[in-house]
């Protein structure tokens, strides 16, 4: 249902918007895109201004600081090995004010729920191969807040009765979803430290980077 779920976002967007990881499912609702994508694929449609490829695991997004008002993360963020690269990196090319929409699959949706239950048997097929990280909403909150972002809404995706192959698109249930998208603004810039609590001590800041330095 992925048109669902760009329609549900299209709202939310406003200006020159970056679509990272376009190729499996090309937006066609919303318009002024730029898709990056670790595949390589021309134009999907004439929504899209440009598309380039490029491995964000290892480089940093192609476009210089503010160039979006919008940047879309669409099933991405989990399979990054560094998401809080990305998200410095969203925050980078994004204008100050802009709004960050990131779609990524809820670890608490009750069929996750039943393979992390029964993950020894093989009938559940529990193996999400393609994903490094899950994301609660409590640490999706932190992260967001950790990279210079305020969340200002949560939407839902779809809810499956398996057994039945019923689905239904609840974007106001984002909690019960397969997979949640979470609005956000930019507000200011990453705050590069982690929090530690040495043997005897009270917990302390100990500024670091969130980005790797060559």
């Amino acid at each position: 249902m992925p048109h669902r779920k760009h329609i549900a976002q299209d709202k939310y967007i406003k200006g020159k918007t970056l679509d990272i990881g376009f190729v499996e499912f090309p937006n066609r609702i919303s318009k002024n895109l730029y898709g990056i994508d670790i595949v390589s694929k021309p134009v999907p449609n004439k929504n899209y201004i440009e598309t380039k490829q490029v491995d964000l695991n290892i480089s940093p997004i192609p476009y210089t600081d503010g160039f979006f008002e919008t940047v879309l993360i669409g099933d991405v963020i989990e399979h990054v090995t560094n998401p809080l690269m990305l998200l410095c990196e969203a925050n980078r090319v994004l204008k100050p004010g802009g709004t960050l929409i990131v779609s990524t699959p809820n670890p608490y949706y009750y069929w996750k729920f039943m393979q992390n239950l029964l993950v020894n048997f093989t009938f559940m097929h529990a193996v999400q191969e393609g994903h490094f990280t899950t994301f609660t909403r409590i640490n999706m909150r932190n992260i967001l807040e950790r990279t210079g972002f305020k969340l200002t809404r949560e939407l839902g995706n779809f809810f499956s009765v398996i057994v039945l192959k019923w689905t239904f698109h609840w974007v106001r249930f984002p909690f019960l979803t397969y997979q949640i998208t979470y609005i956000a603004e930019k507000t200011g810039e990453p705050q590069h430290y982690i929090v530690s609590k040495p043997y005897g001590e009270g917990r302390i800041r100990v500024q670091t980077s969130l980005v790797a330095k060559e």
